[in-house]
C-alpha cells in the first residue's frame, strides 16, 4: 500500500524521529542507556549500589504463583476493552484516534500510545474513570510526575524501574501481568518512546498488548505479542530493538522501561455506586467548576473519586491537620504535660491553647491558627516528616495545599485514633461537631437526611484572589448500630465551566443529598 504522508508524519521525518512520544535522543542520560541491568522497586527502600542481571522476585512477580490481582472478570474486561480499538488500516486508526478526543479531535495514530493505553485501563475499570487521555498525549514520566502520581497513586500502584534494554531483559524472572502500564525509554539507539498496557497473558505466560504500531502500511492498532518466555527473542519488545526490522519504522526500549503495577485487588463498583456516580456527575455538570472529591468508607472502599490525588487549596480544611500536628508536637515535647486538659486550659500565648483550638476549629479564626502553628514550630516538630509518616506528603499547612485523598486519610486517622492520642482525639472531634451558624449548609445537609448520624466536619472558603468552596467530614452511623462510617472530602474551584460561590455551595449540598439517599437505599448501616 502506498504510504500517505500526513503533515504530522512529515514533521516527524524532519526531526529524524518516529513513532509515539518522540524524544530528543541527545537528551538521554547514561542511566537510561541501559548499559547496566537494574531493577528498582520505587515504593520500597532505596536500591543497593550493586546491579543485578536478574531482578529478585516478589510475591506479585513470581511466575509460579497462580493467584491474580485482577479477577477473571476484570481480565476478560481488559481484553474486550482493548479489542474495541483494533484498526487494520491507518484510515481506521485515524478515525479511532480522533474519536478518542485526546487532542481536540485532531489526534493521530502515530502519537496515540499514551491515550490508548490509558483508555484501555479506563474502559476496563482499572484506573479512575476521570483520568485524562490528553494528559498522556506525548507524556514523559520525568516531565509529568504529577500526572503519573494522580493516575497511578502509590497506595494503589507500585512502580518498578528497569534500565536493562527490553531485548536483554529476562521476562521469565519478572513476568508482566495483565493491567501493567509500561513506559519504554528510547535509550541512545532509539528513536521514540512508547506507552502501552499489558492486555492479556495466556496460559503459556505469553504477554500481549493492543497498541499503535508503525508498519509498512502506515500506523495501525494491533494486538501484538510482547514476548514468549519459552522463546526468548520473539515478540514486539525484541522487534523494537531490532535494527534490521525497525530501522526505518522506529526503535525503542534500549533505555529500559518502567512498569506501574496494580498492587492490591481492584473493587468493581456496585450498580448503586454507579448510579450515585452518575448522579454526582450530573450535579457537577449542571453547576460547573473544577472538583476534587473523595468519598470512602471506613474499610477503605472508594465510593466516588474525582481528582482525589491532585493537589488542591484546602482553605480552612487545613486546620484539621494543624490541630493534629499541634498535639503531635506537644506530645513529643520533652516537657510534655501529664495532664493534657489542665495544660491546655492554663497555658498559651495570651489566650490559652484550649481557647485557641476552639477559635480555630469552631470559629475558623486565622489568628488562632497562626498562633497554634507558631507553637508547632517552637516545639520543633518536623512537620514534613510527620505528614509523610501519616501518608500525607503533599500536605503543606503553610501553603494550605493537600489532596482530597490525603485529607480523607488524615480525617480517618483522626477518627480511628492512629494520628492522635485518645485525649487529643476527644478534644478535636467535639470541636468539629460543635454547632455554629450555617452548620446546616454544605455537608451539614447530611444531618437533615440522616437523623441520628454523627457528623464531624470542617468547612473551607476562600473568596479573595482564588475562589475555593469546600467541606470535609467524618460521618458516623447512629450509636448502637453496627455499620460503616464514611469520610467525605469535597473541594471546588471555578474551573473551565463558569460557576460562583452559590452554585458551588449548592453542588456540595446536592452531593450530600445524593449520598444520603444512596445510604438509605442500601439499608446502611
Amino acid at each position: 500500500m502506498k504510504r500517505i504522508f500526513t503533515l504530522q508524519w512529515i514533521i516527524l521525518i524532519s526531526l529524524g524521529l518516529a513513532g509515539c512520544t518522540p524524544i530528543n535522543v541527545a537528551d538521554e542520560t547514561p542511566e537510561r542507556a541501559g548499559s547496566t541491568p537494574t531493577l528498582t522497586a520505587i515504593s520500597s527502600a532505596s536500591p543497593t549500589p550493586e546491579s543485578i542481571p536478574t531482578p529478585a522476585l516478589t510475591p506479585e512477580s513470581n511466575p509460579d504463583q497462580e493467584s491474580h490481582i485482577l479477577t477473571a472478570k476484570q481480565r476478560e474486561r481488559l481484553v474486550i476493552a482493548s479489542h474495541q480499538y483494533l484498526a487494520d488500516t491507518e484510515a481506521e486508526a485515524l478515525i479511532i484516534a480522533r474519536q478518542m478526543d485526546f487532542v481536540l479531535r485532531d489526534g493521530h495514530p502515530s502519537n496515540m500510545c499514551g491515550p490508548l493505553a490509558i483508555a484501555i485501563l479506563k474502559d476496563a475499570g482499572l484506573v479512575n474513570p476521570y483520568a485524562s487521555l490528553h494528559d498522556f498525549w506525548l507524556l514523559r514520566p520525568d516531565k509529568n510526575p504529577n500526572t503519573i502520581a494522580e493516575t497511578f497513586p502509590p497506595d494503589q500502584f507500585e512502580l518498578f524501574r528497569f534500565t536493562t534494554p527490553t531485548d536483554e531483559f529476562d521476562f521469565s524472572a519478572f513476568p508482566l501481568q495483565e493491567g501493567d502500564f509500561l513506559y519504554l525509554y528510547a535509550g541512545l539507539n532509539g528513536t521514540f518512546e512508547h506507552m502501552l498496557t499489558v492486555t492479556r497473558v495466556d496460559e503459556g505466560g505469553r504477554a500481549y498488548t493492543v497498541t499503535n504500531i508503525n508498519t509498512n502500511d502506515g500506523y495501525l492498532i494491533r494486538e501484538v505479542l510482547l514476548y514468549d518466555p519459552a522463546n526468548p527473542g520473539v515478540g514486539q519488545l525484541y522487534d523494537w530493538t531490532n535494527r534490521e526490522i525497525n530501522r526505518w519504522l522506529g526503535m525503542t526500549g534500549f533505555g529500559g522501561f518502567d512498569v506501574w503495577r496494580i498492587r492490591k485487588p481492584v473493587s468493581d463498583p456496585s450498580l448503586e455506586q454507579l448510579e450515585l456516580s452518575a448522579t454526582i456527575d450530573e450535579i457537577l455538570a449542571a453547576n460547573g467548576g473544577e472538583w476534587h472529591i473523595l468519598i470512602r468508607d471506613s474499610q477503605g472502599e472508594t465510593i466516588y473519586s474525582r481528582n482525589a490525588y491532585r493537589r488542591l487549596h484546602a482553605a480552612s480544611v487545613i486546620k484539621i491537620p494543624v490541630a493534629l500536628l499541634f498535639f503531635s508536637a506537644l506530645e513529643n515535647n520533652p516537657t510534655r504535660p501529664e495532664n493534657l486538659t489542665e495544660y491546655l486550659s492554663t497555658r498559651g500565648p495570651g489566650r490559652t491553647y484550649a481557647q485557641l483550638l476552639t477559635a480555630m476549629l469552631v470559629n475558623s479564626e486565622e489568628e488562632a491558627t497562626e498562633e497554634l502553628s507558631a507553637a508547632i514550630r517552637k516545639w520543633g516538630l518536623d512537620v514534613p516528616k510527620t505528614l509523610t509518616a501519616w501518608g500525607a506528603p503533599n500536605t503543606d499547612i503553610n501553603l494550605r495545599t493537600s489532596t482530597a485523598s490525603e485529607l480523607a486519610g488524615l480525617l480517618q486517622g483522626l477518627y480511628d485514633g492512629n494520628l492522635a492520642s485518645p485525649q487529643a482525639r476527644e478534644i478535636i472531634l467535639p470541636l468539629m461537631a460543635e454547632y455554629t451558624p450555617n452548620d446546616e449548609t454544605r455537608l451539614g445537609k447530611l444531618a437533615e437526611f440522616l437523623p441520628g448520624w454523627q457528623l464531624y466536619n470542617k468547612r473551607g472558603t476562600v473568596v479573595e484572589g482564588l475562589l475555593v468552596v469546600g467541606d470535609a467530614a467524618i460521618l458516623i452511623p447512629p450509636q448502637g448500630e453496627d455499620g460503616k462510617s464514611y469520610v467525605l472530602v469535597i473541594m471546588g474551584y471555578p474551573g473551565e465551566v463558569p460557576t460562583n460561590d452559590l452554585l458551588m455551595v449548592n453542588t456540595i449540598e446536592s452531593i450530600a443529598e445524593a449520598f444520603a439517599l444512596y445510604l438509605q437505599a442500601n439499608n446502611t448501616p
